[in-house]
């Protein structure tokens, strides 16, 4: 099977930030990019990259009361980019 993303959980949600994990399916991944976009387009996204067996992320730089779309997507060793996990957070 292609390695994929399983579950997204959130969690420690502040006025400024929040921590993240993700369980992933078969396979290894060479890299996870996490997007980051407020619901409203008032402020700037942000991407992050970690590596590819990390597991959870601290997202900071939030502003307080937003809401924010999340989506995060693996890179496969061959470079091939997974359907993405989705969510939406309210900070």
């Amino acid at each position: 099977p292609k390695p994929q993303l399983g579950t997204l959980i959130f969690s420690n949600i502040t006025p400024k930030s929040f921590n993240m994990s993700w369980t992933t399916q078969a396979g290894l991944f060479a890299k996870i990019v996490i997007n980051v976009s407020d619901a409203h387009s008032l402020h700037e996204s942000q991407q992050f990259t970690v590596s590819g067996d990390a597991k959870q992320a601290h997202i900071t730089g939030l502003v307080e009361n937003t809401g924010y779309d999340v989506s995060v997507a693996g890179t496969t060793l061959a470079g091939d980019p997974t359907r993405p996990l989705t969510a939406f957070v309210i900070t």
